[in-house]
């Protein structure tokens, strides 16, 4: 008896030993599955916080990418305020802002990454004037046509037969056109009544872009000879013998009543973005051309609004 109650007692034994070794073992395994499934879940969280900002940065970057940088030229072509000592010419225009804005964009366009020239005009084009819905297309200027570039010309906006001829090989002056609205328009001098009409083809806001890039060419190429007067029409040797483009009047009433258009931005960006080109000074200001020419007489101050 004493015998196997001993037995008894050591079987007892054991089976409480085992029991605690399988609880034992239960925990650790519970314990691992936890710590497992805590770093998982961590591990899960990090990416979805990563691939969140990772996210966030992208959508930011693009955002700001296709921001327009045009009110960040401001610092570099400044709001030039008229005083006593600046220089107002023959017919009433301010030639000390002419001369600085002239000389500050003769500055950015040294920096230029490439030369322009008139034959390859096109492939600056596919940049500075595709369209964006049509791959390949161009906007044609004057109708804002969507079309092949093999039915293009290039436009002279200022024309070489009004000693244009120093504009030719400049993006901005340059535009690529239909044949057919090329040809319609010639070397005709600007106008409404009088003149050729820069909306011609019932899209009248390049009545505004025709005109800002006209006070671009005056201002540009003004130690060229080229200048602007409100006159209808005169020849190239005008009563102060020099060349002019336009009824300054009416450029001056075009710039306020048709505003800066986006494509005129997206021109003037990618001129100044990848090439490293001038802006156009009247795009970013527009009101640059009020302060130059504004009180030329009556008509332009009328005009202006002045």
């Amino acid at each position: 008896m004493k015998h196997k109650h001993v037995v008894s007692i050591l079987c007892l034994g054991a089976a409480m030993l085992l029991s605690a070794c399988v609880q034992n073992k239960s925990s650790s395994s519970s314990t691992t599955e936890n710590t497992e499934s805590a770093s998982q879940s961590a591990s899960e969280t990090n990416t979805s916080v990563s691939t969140s900002a990772s996210t966030s940065s992208n959508s930011s970057a693009s955002s700001t990418s296709s921001t327009s940088l045009s009110p960040d030229i401001v610092a570099k072509y400044p709001y030039i305020e008229k005083n006593t000592t600046d220089t107002i010419d023959a017919h009433g225009a301010d030639s000390t802002m002419i001369k600085a804005l002239d000389a500050q964009m003769d500055a950015d366009a040294r920096d230029a990454t490439q030369s322009f020239t008139y034959g390859g005009m096109f492939s600056v084009w596919a940049f500075t004037d595709a369209d964006k819905s049509i791959s390949g297309n161009l906007r044609s200027f004057y109708s804002g046509k969507s079309t092949s570039p093999s039915a293009c010309n290039r436009e002279h906006v200022w024309p070489n037969s009004r000693k244009g001829e120093v504009t030719e090989d400049d993006p901005h002056v340059l535009r690529p056109t239909l044949n057919s609205e090329n040809s319609d328009r010639g070397n005709s001098f600007y106008g409404e009544t009088t003149g050729w009409d820069p909306a011609t083809f019932k899209n009248p806001k390049y009545r505004g872009i025709a005109a800002r890039i006209i006070f671009y060419s005056a201002v540009r190429y003004q130690d060229s000879g080229l200048w602007l007067e409100d006159a209808n029409n005169p020849t190239s040797t005008n009563s102060n013998q020099r060349p002019t483009m336009g009824k300054l009047s009416l450029l001056l009433k075009w710039n306020l009543q048709y505003p800066v258009d986006e494509t005129e931005t997206q021109r003037n960006d990618v001129l100044y973005t990848k090439y490293k080109f001038c802006r156009n000074v009247f795009i970013d200001h527009p009101e640059y051309a009020t302060k130059i020419w504004g009180n030329v007489n009556s008509a332009c101050k009328a005009a202006c609004g002045l």
